[in-house]
């Protein structure tokens, strides 16, 4: 097995989970499912990348992009070192993986092309939940947030 599709696994299947139950503890509803859904996107990835299925490792690459981006942005805020940890994990996960010969798992040239099989698909399914999910969340807390700085606004500039 590569070794990017196991520093890969290895990097989603842990800090995605903990970076996961950072957002699950906050008090926004938003975050919370945010952070399920990067959780769930974690695990399948990783469990992707151990089955050594091709759209794993395509997913870990734009899985590691999208790590590093959450990561990076709060490092900014918080200046935590978990979170440069992730940034840097991630973004070393998804250069591995992007190498031909570190993300790309060796078939045997013998044997027949495999149908994917039902744990494949609904790992796949899993992880495209889980991306549409977190958009969706995002979208929600933008609308949620936003439109509470906007009444905010107005009732806070109003004259007496």
């Amino acid at each position: 097995m590569p070794f990017g599709s196991v520093f890969g696994a290895l990097v989603f299947g842990i800090l995605g989970p903990l970076l996961a139950t950072r957002m699950i503890g906050s008090p926004s509803p938003p975050f919370r499912v945010m952070g399920a859904c990067l959780a769930l996107l974690g695990v399948t990835v990783a469990a992707g990348l151990l089955m050594k299925r091709p759209w794993a490792r395509w997913l870990g690459v734009f899985s590691g992009i999208w790590f590093a981006g959450l990561a990076a942005n709060t490092f900014l805020v918080q200046g935590e070192v978990f979170h440069l940890t992730v940034v840097l994990a991630a973004v070393a996960a998804a250069v591995l993986l992007v190498i031909p010969a570190t993300g790309r798992p060796v078939y045997d040239p013998a044997s027949l092309p495999q149908s994917p099989s039902y744990a494949s698909r609904a790992l796949l399914s899993g992880a495209c939940l889980a991306i549409v999910g977190f958009l969706g969340a995002t979208a929600w807390g933008h609308w949620r947030y936003a439109r509470l700085d906007r009444c905010c606004l107005v009732f806070c500039t109003t004259p007496d």
